[in-house]
C-alpha cells in the first residue's frame, strides 16, 4: 500500500524495461499522478511489438512460474496472504 516494490525474482528476469516502466506507472500510489486508463492504453510498452530475437520468457516457463507463485500463496498463512495483498 506504500508503493514499495521491486522487480526481483525469476518471474521478472526476462521482462523488458518498457514493461517494468508500465507496471511502475500503474503502481503509483497517488491517483492524480497514476496513469489513467486512456494513458495506460497509449503506453509505449503496449504499442511495442517484440522482436522475435528477444529474451522474452517462453510461455510454458512463465506458466510454471505462475503456478509456483499461486501454490506458494495458497499455502501461506492468513497473515502472510493479507500482507501480500
Amino acid at each position: 500500500m506504500s508503493g514499495d516494490y521491486n522487480f526481483e525474482g525469476k518471474g521478472w528476469e526476462h521482462v523488458s524495461q518498457d514493461a517494468k516502466a508500465f507496471v511502475s506507472d500503474l503502481l503509483v500510489t497517488d491517483p492524480f499522478d497514476r496513469l489513467s486508463a486512456t494513458q495506460a492504453c497509449k503506453h509505449k510498452w503496449l504499442k511495442t511489438v517484440e522482436d522475435a530475437n528477444t529474451d522474452a520468457i517462453p510461455v510454458d516457463e512463465y506458466m510454471d512460474i505462475l503456478k509456483e507463485n499461486m501454490q506458494a500463496y495458497a499455502g501461506a498463512c492468513e497473515f502472510k496472504k493479507l500482507a501480500l495483498t
